[in-house]
């Protein structure tokens, strides 16, 4: 019984750290997936014929070098109507082509951390619609010194869009108030509830000036 037993317990042990190694390989696929080289351009709203603005946004942990993005659009939907060099320095050209805006630049160095490559501004035509905005890599990679490696197939995309249309409307509260009928309910104001309310008012006003005389006749006599 104790050979058998000994037997159980080896065979738990064994399947508590296949369990323990499985969990940490998973982590640390996960931990390697969140340290890859990212891009992303954000999301957009705005009223018909007013404006919106994106970013474009890197994080290369390993430092980015290079960088000529293309961001397309739909031209029926919005217009590109300025872009400005972000946190990188980069030359930004809304009238790449008719539905794309470039964003190109470069760093010696490297940039290691989360950087806004450009800022998009995008103007909403006159009905409410929504436009892509999708990004296209033509050059996308590494600080190496004397040979930059293209990092675009282990890059992680996000698009976005912009978004037209109109905000919508507030809610208003309404505001009930209350007064007594004086026969024992309540109900909203009226006109005949203020009526109520101006008699009360005059006949307390009546009362302290008949109140006021008598102390006056009193202090006399």
């Amino acid at each position: 019984m104790k050979g058998i037993k000994r037997i159980r317990f080896g065979l738990v042990g064994a399947a508590a750290v296949g369990l323990v190694l499985v969990a940490g390989l998973l982590v640390s696929a996960q931990v390697s997936a969140q340290d890859g080289p990212t891009l992303s351009v954000g999301d957009g709203e705005a009223a018909p014929g007013e404006e919106a603005t994106v970013a474009v946004t890197a994080n290369v942990p390993d430092g980015l070098g290079a960088w000529t993005l293309d961001i397309t659009y739909d031209p029926d939907v919005v217009t590109p109507t300025d872009c400005d060099s972000g946190d990188a320095n980069s030359v930004c050209n809304t009238e790449y082509a008719a539905d794309q805006v470039r964003v190109t630049g470069a760093s010696a160095q490297g940039i290691d951390e989360e950087t806004v490559l450009g800022n998009i501004t995008f103007e909403c035509g006159d009905a409410e619609d929504e436009s892509d905005l999708t990004i296209v890599i033509n050059v996308f990679a590494d600080a190496t010194i004397g040979a930059p490696v293209d990092i675009s197939a282990d890059t992680e995309v996000t698009n976005g869009s912009i978004t037209c249309a109109e905000p919508a409307p507030v809610p208003t509260a309404t505001v009930r108030v209350i007064v007594p009928t004086g026969t024992g309910g309540a109900t909203d104001s009226d006109s005949s509830g203020l009526g109520w309310i101006i008699a009360v008012l005059a006949g307390a006003g009546l009362a302290g000036i008949a109140g006021f005389g008598a102390l006056r006749l009193r202090a006399r006599s």
